[in-house]
């Protein structure tokens, strides 16, 4: 074989793997054959949804008013000493506000208040706002939590 046929070949296929590689590059949901999805993994969409469905980013939404929110983002919140944590099914959130009973690590330990937070949306944390075992709501009232949250008071205790 000559040089010139020998590069004339490798010209050919540098050609051939140029080309297939571009097809690669800007391949659709069209031009995907099941063969190529299968050798990556992925799943080729078909019909209709795969020309109209964009890829979406997955985000989580800000909650409304701070609600809901779990027990471990008031832990995180309450800096509560070690062992310590707050009982996710007494956390109760309304209007920027929630309120969580802490769990001592011992009986020995465990008081009978509560934890209150009140949530700033314009930085989007929580805060401790106190604790205690009989708040009253009310502007005026030891926190200034409202009435309407039904977080204080009897209504606390309602359920």
């Amino acid at each position: 074989m000559s040089a010139r046929t020998t590069s004339s070949i490798l010209l050919a296929v540098a050609g051939a793997a140029l080309f297939a590689l571009t097809a690669c590059a800007t391949a659709t949901p069209e031009n995907v054959s099941p063969a190529t999805t299968a050798a990556t993994g992925a799943a080729a969409p078909t019909g209709a949804a795969a020309a109209t469905s964009p890829a979406r980013p997955v985000s989580q939404a800000k909650p409304v008013n701070g609600c809901p929110v779990t027990a471990e983002a008031l832990v995180k919140v309450a800096k509560l000493p070690a062992g310590y944590k707050i009982d996710p099914a007494s956390v109760k959130c309304n209007q920027n506000w929630a309120v969580g009973t802490p769990i001592a690590p011992k009986a020995s330990q465990q008081g009978d208040g509560d934890i209150f937070f009140a949530y700033d949306p314009k930085t989007g944390a929580w805060v401790t706002k106190g604790a205690g075992s009989a708040v009253e709501c009310g502007t005026g009232s030891q926190m200034n939590i409202p009435k309407s949250t039904g977080l204080c008071g009897d209504a606390l205790y309602a359920n």
